[in-house]
């Protein structure tokens, strides 16, 4: 399980260093590609695997699912870490999330999610301020934070 955030800085090449907490789950590899919303995600390979799983059995015949694979799936790039525990971003990916010479990595449970250091900035000062109205929707579907 992924949680925590951590400030990163990228050098010239793209490379980063994953923070200590996350390199066991990685260390037998990972998959890095294409998020939602703007952000890079990091999935330990195992689990990597199981989301190109699921994400192939989507109808081709669907204009959303052929979408999501070419997102997900086409900027997709299989990593190790090095040892010491950093990894080279893809400069089309580095283009895609706006990284430049920092980055935000985010735990969000099942996956790492890497942001500009602005576009973090930007999400989590608007969740702030609708934090009333995200918990009042996520009690509707059943969810409650105690």
């Amino acid at each position: 399980m992924f949680y925590g955030e951590y400030g990163q800085a990228l050098d010239a090449s793209g490379r980063m260093i994953v923070p200590p907490p996350f390199r066991a789950d990685l260390a037998q590899g990972l998959v890095v590609t294409r998020g939602l919303d703007g952000c890079l995600v990091i999935y330990p390979a195992a689990e990597g695997e199981r989301v190109a799983g699921a994400i192939s059995t989507l109808p081709l015949t669907r204009g959303v699912a052929r979408g999501l694979m070419r997102l997900i799936l086409g900027g997709a790039s299989a990593l190790t870490l090095d040892g010491r525990g950093g990894l080279v971003l893809p400069e089309a990916l580095r283009r895609y999330a706006s990284l430049d010479t920092g980055a935000v990595i985010v735990g969000a449970g099942d996956r790492l999610e890497i942001w500009s250091q602005a576009t973090w900035a930007d999400l989590t000062s608007r969740l702030a301020a609708e934090s009333g109205d995200l918990a009042e929707s996520l009690s509707q579907l059943g969810f409650a934070l105690t």
